[in-house]
């Protein structure tokens, strides 16, 4: 029996059920994911939904607030639902039917924002950014499912491998989605392009949800569990209390948050800056999605190789590029880089964060790591955003781009330099050559 790298993995049998079924559970979860992304390209967060609201007449500040708002939703009901989540000994079901009320809520709103964005444009904001925050916060009782399901559906060995082929494959269709929502934005007007845009993204996430069934999770047995399942008290109490690399980590990714902040107003100040039309945000969701295929497929694999730390540091480098070509870019040609940067950052951390979670896990209860990160983390999800757009309106986008700068560099330093990999305890940056620095990361 050998035993796969990371802190609190399962030991890796040759007759691993996870290897029976995990051909099947990629499959599985590829088809899902990928009329998951397709859907999301629709409505993405980081290029539609802000240009929406600017076509709606809301200042940055109120932009800035649309991430803040929804990512707090999405992690205010995680802690609370761990407690019963923890409790199921199957999840793929539960996982899967807990979509589709999330899926009917965005149909919802493509209804509403076909009727009331000419007539009622600032109660379409406030409703937008409401209806839109109560859909993210039902979304996040799954997160912390999908920590415990990462572990019965696919081999500690191979884990890294299967989310880069599911997330490399699925932005293929994320491509697609943002090619047809190119074509929506500049084939109908405001606001019809918009409204079909939403309910097309909640038909996709409709079907998506009926496939994560196909999926075969392997069921821990009874005598494996009872000697690992911990209570919750004492699960949340020891990570929050004696697990110094969580609190460092949570630490590095606070200023992280600040400096991803500027990413929401990439595609506001493209359309100011030069003077683009609204439509052009279909163009970058189709580069961030083109990137995050590529980025997806590779990361996974040095996440597997060389651990989710170096995945998690590559995906700031790609931030830092997004934000600098931003800040330099003289003309529309040159912006289009910003995209393809953030893109291979998303895709860094969509690979990276929840793995190196799960390897953090000293036991089998993931689902409370996962859980509590994401509570953490709302502090600045929420107030990041909100002063950037603040400072935006005040000193300009500009200004706020070299901030971002500032605080991506020490996010990366603080990485490195005080959180261990799960994999290698105790060899942090600050312990090598500079030398080597480089040399760690590939």
């Amino acid at each position: 029996m050998s035993t796969a790298k990371g802190g609190g993995n399962l030991p890796t049998e040759p007759d691993d059920r996870r290897e029976i079924y995990y051909r099947r559970n990629v499959v599985a979860c590829s088809l899902a994911d990928s009329l998951w992304l397709a859907a999301y390209a629709c409505m993405a967060l980081g290029t539609i939904q802000p240009v929406y609201l600017q076509r709606l007449g809301a200042t940055k500040t109120i932009i800035g607030a649309l991430p803040g708002l929804q990512i707090a939703a999405f992690a205010f009901l995680q802690l609370p639902s761990v407690r019963w989540t923890r409790r199921l000994r199957r999840k793929v079901g539960v996982f899967a039917g807990l979509h589709f009320p999330v899926a009917l809520l965005l149909i919802a709103v493509g209804v509403m924002v076909g009727r009331w964005s000419l007539t009622h444009p600032d109660r379409m904001t406030w409703t937008f950014l409401t209806v839109m925050a109560i859909r993210l916060a039902a979304l996040g009782i799954v997160v912390p499912l999908w920590g415990d399901l990462l572990r019965r559906l696919f081999p500690d060995n191979r884990r890294g491998q299967a989310m880069g082929i599911i997330i490399g494959t699925s932005s293929v269709f994320g491509v697609l989605g943002a090619a047809y929502a190119r074509y929506i934005l500049s084939r109908f007007q405001f606001p019809t392009n918009f409204s079909h845009l939403f309910i097309i993204a909640g038909i996709f996430m409709t079907i998506a949800a009926g496939l994560y069934r196909m999926a075969r999770e392997v069921v821990p047995s009874e005598a494996d569990t009872s000697s690992r399942q911990l209570s919750y008290r004492s699960v949340l109490l020891a990570a929050i209390k004696t697990d110094q690399r969580l609190r460092r980590f949570i630490f590095s990714c606070y200023i992280y948050q600040m400096g991803a902040m500027v990413a929401i107003f990439f595609p506001v100040y493209a359309i100011e800056q030069f003077a683009q039309p609204a439509e052009i945000a279909g163009t970058f969701t189709l580069l961030l999605m083109a990137a995050a295929a590529v980025g997806g497929l590779v990361l996974g694999r040095l996440g597997d190789r060389r651990g989710y730390r170096r995945v998690l540091a590559w995906g700031i480098v790609a931030m830092i590029g997004a934000t600098l070509t931003a800040l330099v870019s003289p003309t529309i040609t040159l912006f289009y880089a910003v995209f393809i940067f953030l893109g291979l950052a998303n895709s860094a951390f969509g690979v990276g964060l929840i793995n190196m979670l799960v390897e953090m896990c000293p036991h089998e209860d993931k689902s409370t790591y996962v859980a509590l990160f994401n509570t953490a983390a709302i502090p600045t999800q929420i107030g990041a955003p909100i002063l950037a757009g603040y400072l935006g309106d005040r000193l300009g986008l500009g200004v706020v781009l070299i901030a971002a700068i500032g605080m991506q560099l020490a996010a990366f330093v603080t990485l490195l330099a005080l959180v261990d990999d799960p994999r290698r305890p105790g060899r942090r940056v600050l312990r090598w050559p500079p030398r080597r620095w480089l040399r760690r990361l590939t």
